[in-house]
């Protein structure tokens, strides 16, 4: 394959593309990140309640649907 066909050419600007906006979300996490550590003294030190009920609420329904595939796994095996 040819480096500079139009295809490779457009595959390569594509690619630029991806890594341009890439670099740029991660610029502004990391200024996110400077902004709480000077707030704050640390990053994600202020555990938001929601998020930690999310979570268990989360797990939770993912424990009772692995137990119920375990479950039924074993039953059909019988």
């Amino acid at each position: 394959m040819d480096d500079d066909s139009p295809e490779h050419r457009r595959e390569r600007e594509e690619l630029h593309a991806y890594l341009d906006k890439v670099e740029l979300e991660f610029e502004a996490f990391q200024e996110e990140v400077r902004r709480e550590v000077q707030e704050t003294g640390g990053y994600l030190q202020t555990f938001d309640e929601a998020a930690h009920a999310d979570m268990e609420e989360f797990i939770a329904q993912a424990m009772e649907e692995w137990t119920g595939t375990g479950l039924n796994r074993v039953s059909t095996l019988n």
